[in-house]
């Protein structure tokens, strides 16, 4: 009888007890190394996404196996299925559909920098074309974006580190980041953030977004968005951004 009364509890613990939904080997994460958003620091992966994205994976009791690859790797091993999940990656027109999304992360807003010291006034984008110089990186968005407008006072380098070098250097008056992006240029090119100035003239922005492949069911897509939407409310959210802005 105690035998019989056992095997009815176990199949009831099986069949109607709630299952966690989010196993730890139930997703394969990955991202790239493209700092401030994800990058290693003394062998250890940090970056204002890889917090953010720790918080939800926290919040949804998802162990933390985040792998770092080669961005085509990520990007094809995500749209071939396999619930896979890639970050940071920009939610372009072409890409919608091949993914479900959660996002953004943050929204990144593009500005045009001078030294502190500097008397340059730039009020307009258009006003910024009476600059001698604009050191911007060949080949970025902020290059496309200026060349689209047909700017002929640019200077290009191969590494955006050195656009800020340049800056102080005063080879140039102007450059262009965006406004997480800078902190860590700066950090790596040893220059102090008081040195230089952020102008009020914003070029475009960039929101950037977790990517989930499409064989994951739009029920746990939403608990994710439901997890970032949570974060974002709370004070942690904004004590990751501020580590990492440039104001």
């Amino acid at each position: 009888m105690i035998d019989f009364t056992k095997r009815i509890l176990l199949l009831f613990l099986i069949f109607f007890l709630p299952v966690n939904p989010a196993l730890s080997d139930e997703f394969t994460i990955y991202t790239e190394e493209i700092p401030p958003w994800n990058y290693t620091q003394d062998q250890k992966l940090t970056g204002l996404s890889v917090e953010v994205v720790r918080k939800i994976l926290s919040a949804l009791n998802i162990e933390d196996n985040i792998q770092v690859v080669p961005w085509a790797r990520g990007y094809r091993a995500t749209l071939a299925g396999g619930r896979s999940v890639l970050f940071s990656i920009a939610r372009t027109e072409h890409r919608e559909q091949l993914f479900h999304w959660v996002g953004p992360i943050a929204t990144e807003k593009v500005y045009f920098f001078q030294r502190k010291e500097s008397s340059v006034q730039i009020d307009s984008v258009d006003q910024a074309r009476n600059a001698v110089t604009i050191v911007t990186t060949r080949d970025f968005p902020e290059h496309q974006y200026l060349k689209a407008l047909n700017f002929k006072n640019l200077h290009l380098t191969s590494k955006a580190v050195d656009n800020f070098r340049m800056l102080m250097g005063y080879r140039g008056e102007l450059t262009v980041a965006g406004e997480y992006t800078a902190g860590f240029l700066l950090r790596k090119a040893g220059i102090p953030r008081e040195k230089i100035a952020k102008t009020n003239v914003m070029l475009f922005e960039n929101a950037l977004y977790i990517a989930l492949s499409k064989d994951i069911p739009l029920a746990e897509v939403a608990r994710w968005q439901k997890a970032l939407d949570k974060l974002k409310l709370s004070d942690s959210y904004f004590k990751i951004v501020n580590k990492y802005i440039v104001d």
